[in-house]
């Protein structure tokens, strides 16, 4: 029967600390890549690679538990997919002081991006329907 009376409380404080691992790591490859001199599109795809894997390992995990709706794990997701890439979003966003408005044009197409990758994980994530 599921849990029809029973209310899910999330567990944020998991959340937000998976959150920051990423944003951790993250970080740390945006230290690392002054050092290589890659290009503004390859510096945040090597960025964001961590903080996407951990979004996946989550989904996969949404997904396995099968129970969450898809605006919990759509709130789920988006939470720690954001504080996952806000490091790369505020480099980016510095990089429109350095140069030319690129850096503001690829972060807000990285934010679009991850809105779109947040909805198609919590589309996958979702419980299927119950029938009685």
């Amino acid at each position: 029967m599921g849990n029809l009376f029973l209310k899910e409380k999330e567990k944020w404080r998991i959340w937000t600390s998976l959150g920051l691992f990423g944003a951790v790591c993250s970080f740390l490859l945006i230290q690392q890549q002054d050092l290589l001199g890659l290009n503004e599109l390859h510096w945040i795809a090597l960025c964001s690679l961590p903080s996407l894997m951990l979004g996946v390992l989550v989904c996969w995990w949404m997904s396995y538990s099968r129970r969450f709706e898809f605006w919990r794990a759509f709130r789920v997701l988006s939470t720690v997919l954001i504080l996952a890439n806000l490091p790369t979003i505020l480099a980016g966003m510095l990089k429109v002081s350095e140069a030319k408005h690129v850096g503001l044009i690829s972060a807000s197409g990285f934010v679009l991006l991850l809105l779109i990758l947040t909805m198609l994980g919590a589309w996958v994530a979702k419980r299927p329907k119950q029938y009685y």
